[in-house]
């Protein structure tokens, strides 16, 4: 049986006394010194956040928190956002919503608006 190749990532290394995430030292450089979302910025982006960065990470993880982790969401979400472009454009031109994108309830607000997506923008800002 061939041997399965060896699995190479820069998101973390574990050495025998210390684990390196993003360059950083997990229990010297992060843990109790900065917090969940400036974690998920670093996981996902790579680098610490600026404060602005911070605070709408914080936002979006409190907005993503309310919606649920469903898998239905997360399955369109995903889908969506690896779909070719092709594929999204075709249901904006015929004018037709995307399968679990959106939201059910909200959306004959305002420019269709989630009062979520209200409370992200006014955080932006």
């Amino acid at each position: 049986m061939a041997e399965q190749p060896k699995i190479v990532t820069g998101l973390a290394k574990t050495e025998l006394h210390r684990i390196i995430v993003r360059g950083y030292d997990l229990t010297e450089e992060l843990v109790g010194k900065i917090t969940f979302s400036q974690m998920t910025f670093l996981m996902l982006v790579g680098r610490m956040p600026t404060p602005g960065e911070t605070r709408m990470t914080d936002a979006l993880l409190t907005v993503l928190v309310e919606h649920g982790m469903t898998s239905s969401a997360i399955s369109a979400r995903l889908i969506y956002h690896t779909a070719p472009r092709a594929v999204v454009r075709s249901y904006a031109e015929k004018n037709r919503r995307i399968p679990g994108i959106g939201h059910r309830t909200h959306y004959r607000a305002p420019l269709h608006d989630d009062p979520g997506a209200a409370g992200l923008r006014d955080c932006r800002r």
